[in-house]
């Protein structure tokens, strides 16, 4: 749970402010907004290669980049994170619902 406490680890996963600062600079046409946790599956790719204008080969969604490994986590600790992150939950599940199903029993 440390990890999760310090500034650093919490910035990378402040995902309203960094949505956020995207939107102060680009116009909203231009941001593309996806979830990792699906976005290998076929209609995603085709989404970004379409928001890209560029043609990517689909055999490379197979390959996966910056993965962290499969880990249960102790019921405690999904409590403390849900409540440290409690305003980054609410706001990814309003900006994107599917977070809500995609997250499946660590749901938000």
């Amino acid at each position: 749970m440390r990890n999760i406490e310090r500034l650093a680890a919490y910035q990378r996963t402040n995902y309203p402010r960094t949505v956020e600062s995207l939107s102060a600079v680009f116009d909203h046409k231009q941001v593309y907004v996806g979830l990792y946790e699906n976005m290998f599956e076929s209609r995603n790719v085709d989404a970004l290669s379409a928001f890209l204008g560029l043609e990517i080969d689909k055999a490379l969604a197979e390959i996966r980049v910056n993965a962290s490994p499969q880990a249960e986590l102790p019921l405690e600790i999904k409590q403390q994170a849900r409540q440290r992150l409690s305003q980054i939950y609410e706001y990814c599940g309003q900006r994107c619902p599917e977070t809500q199903v995609l997250s499946g029993e660590n749901a938000w």
